[in-house]
């Protein structure tokens, strides 16, 4: 499994520091526009928003996240609890890192079971 972590923007990367646990190991860090970024842990997978006053930073538990899936120029996020998230006005760089992401998506999840055992 390999790590990609590119450098979030100042605002994104104060609001994940402050919610991500110290021994967390993250896997993958990317600022998918200027609105949005998308950080995944050996624990949560979180997703930073920029609304209109503030970065806020969402969390959801691997166990949450039931598949990660790019269709029609969409980054789809689905949960366990049948709902999705979709982004969207991605780049096609940013859709090519996130389809590598969805392929090794299962191994990350996967990794999280072994550390917990």
């Amino acid at each position: 499994m390999h790590e990609l972590l590119e450098r979030l923007h100042p605002s994104f990367e104060k609001a994940f520091k402050d919610k991500v646990s110290i021994n967390e190991l993250t896997y993958f860090s990317l600022q998918l526009n200027g609105k949005s970024a998308l950080v995944i842990t050996n624990r949560y997978l979180y997703l930073i928003r920029k609304g209109l006053l503030s970065v806020k930073c969402l969390q959801y538990t691997l166990e949450e996240v039931e598949q990660l899936q790019i269709k029609d120029k969409k980054f789809l996020i689905f949960m366990k609890n049948n709902s999705a998230i979709t982004l969207e006005s991605l780049d096609s760089r940013k859709l090519s890192i996130l389809a590598l992401l969805v392929k090794q998506y299962q191994d990350i999840r996967s990794s999280k079971t072994r550390q917990e055992i």
